[in-house]
């Protein structure tokens, strides 16, 4: 197996590339213009913008943490 990305900076990319991915497939739904509007809308929103917020805080947060603390445990 040949490993192309650090472990955690490939998570991240990953990541990433999940949230680009549905941020381009919401765009593409939002253009629909001869599609009507559902009631549901709100719904497929807020459940969009809580993947979205769990994906961005797994990056920031989870990764990141998990990466430095691998940096600390290299200098013991």
């Amino acid at each position: 197996m040949q490993v192309s990305q650090p472990h955690y900076g490939g998570l991240a990319i990953w990541a990433y590339s999940l949230i680009c991915r549905l941020d381009k497939a919401k765009q593409v739904i939002e253009n629909l213009y001869f599609i009507p509007k559902s009631a549901s809308i709100d719904e497929v929103n807020d459940k969009y913008n809580k993947l979205k917020q769990t994906l961005d805080h797994y990056i920031a947060n989870q990764n990141f943490k998990a990466w430095t603390e691998t940096l600390g445990d290299m200098n013991e």
